[in-house]
């Protein structure tokens, strides 16, 4: 893949998923959602649907059923479907409904410094160097620096709770350990039935857990829930079908550095479009520290 083509397609999904932000708080706002079994259901419906819609495509395309050939395929697929969006989704849905759009745009990038350290011990030829560790140090400090209060908060300098930001980070260790897992399966499976297959299975396993627990499937009151949720679907859809193919040729230590867009884009569009949220000196301080970081970790 050209060099220019792969930066079109990364920059392209970072922008789909840094409107993922906005767009969840609107429709965490419309459905008035509490429950955080609710949020799961949420996610299930979201990702399985997202993945149907890749087989129903990949069948159109290359006019073939997207079956599983082995059990081993099977279990590898669903392996990378419980982290990548089972996980992955369950713990991010929650922590981002208990903080900012802003915050949760910057924390969520937590991922890429995780794969900087997996892919050195679990990938070949991507080793750890000085300025991925400058990247990294840099990063962290973002992700502190982020979570400072407004100066008109006299309770606390820090703001930080597990239900929030840490469901964040623990959302980016997931994410990292699908990253190395799709990578892995990228060199001898197709892109789009990878994606596919991953998001049913994974977003499956979600739907699964949430009715279990929460009983019932989500209703949408109105036109704008629903498009706001055909809009997450079609994210999900378009956005890691895309993401499997560039990593498929590209090491999984380099193609994120484009991810330092995706705070960016995430901050701003929440700023803009979610009422209540703006860009405080201490959320851009943080978006700068973080995007620096990102681009050292992945600097040649």
């Amino acid at each position: 893949m050209k060099k220019s083509k792969t930066i079109i397609l990364a920059v392209f999904c970072c922008l789909l998923w840094g409107l993922v932000f906005p767009v969840l708080k609107l429709l965490y706002g419309e459905l008035n959602i509490i429950d955080n079994y609710a949020k799961i259901t949420l996610a299930g419906m979201r990702f399985f649907s997202a993945g149907v819609i890749v087989l129903i495509y990949y069948t159109l395309s290359f006019k073939i059923f997207p079956k599983i050939k082995s059990f081993t395929e099977f279990g590898k697929l669903t392996v990378l479907g419980f982290f990548q969006t089972g996980l992955l989704y369950a713990f991010f849905f929650i922590g981002s409904s208990n903080i900012t759009g802003v915050k949760s745009a910057v924390l969520s990038q937590f991922d890429i410094f995780f794969v900087v350290f997996l892919a050195h011990f679990l990938l070949h030829n991507e080793k750890i160097n000085s300025k991925k560790i400058i990247g990294v140090i840099l990063g962290l400090l973002g992700m502190v620096v982020v979570n400072i209060n407004s100066l008109g908060d006299t309770k606390s300098l820090l703001s930080f709770s597990l239900m929030g930001e840490g469901f964040i980070i623990i959302s980016g260790i997931f994410a990292a350990i699908g990253t190395i897992i799709a990578k892995k399966l990228g060199k001898d499976l197709n892109a789009i039935l990878l994606n596919g297959w991953q998001l049913t299975l994974g977003g499956g396993l979600l739907l699964i857990f949430g009715l279990i627990n929460y009983g019932k499937l989500i209703y949408f009151p109105n036109s704008f829930s629903l498009i706001l949720f055909i809009c997450l679907i079609l994210i999900s859809a378009l956005a890691f079908t895309t993401w499997y193919r560039i990593l498929r040729h590209t090491k999984a230590s380099e193609i994120t550095i484009y991810k330092f867009m995706i705070p960016i884009i995430g901050a701003i569009a929440s700023a803009i479009i979610v009422p209540g949220e703006s860009l405080s000196i201490y959320s851009f301080l943080g978006l700068v520290l973080v995007s620096i970081g990102i681009y050292f970790s992945n600097k040649k």
